[in-house]
């Protein structure tokens, strides 16, 4: 069975690789547009060069990072890989929100919208560890 076919019959891996891998392109796509377009940056103008530095590695790292953890065969390792995309992401979601809280003196939609996205994908985060969590403590007890 294909991804598709698994993605309309409701099958939850393949609805989460599926909207994982979206935002995630997007995300990514937004950090090449930011380091080749010369769009205008409210990470650059709020926070410096370094920290918009940091905010383009966390966007063109952690995307690819989070899909590649979705798609390895090992388990555990794909859990790891997504965690630190994830993460990436997360943080790059919160310079956003902070940068566009300063420049504007206010929460814009922008704002908001990045605070709706930045709890998805620390949810993601969680969920993922407890998932390591909960593995880990199953493979040490049939260990005993």
């Amino acid at each position: 069975m294909n991804w598709w076919q698994q993605f309309i019959r409701g099958d939850p891996a393949a609805i989460h690789r599926t909207f994982n891998s979206i935002m995630m392109t997007t995300y990514w796509l937004a950090g090449w547009s930011m380091l080749v377009g010369h769009v205008p940056s409210a990470v650059l103008d709020t926070m410096g060069t370094s920290w918009h530095h940091i905010w383009l590695v966390l966007l063109l790292v952690g995307p690819p990072l989070s899909v590649v953890g979705t798609r390895l065969p090992n388990r555990w390792l794909g859990l790891w890989v997504r965690v630190a995309g994830n993460t990436s992401v997360y943080g790059a979601l919160i310079a956003l929100i902070t940068a566009v809280s300063i420049a504007n003196g206010a929460l814009t939609w922008t704002a908001w919208t990045g605070i709706g996205l930045s709890a998805c994908t620390l949810l993601l985060i969680v969920v993922d560890l407890f998932t390591l969590h909960r593995a880990a403590k199953e493979a040490s007890n049939g260990r005993s």
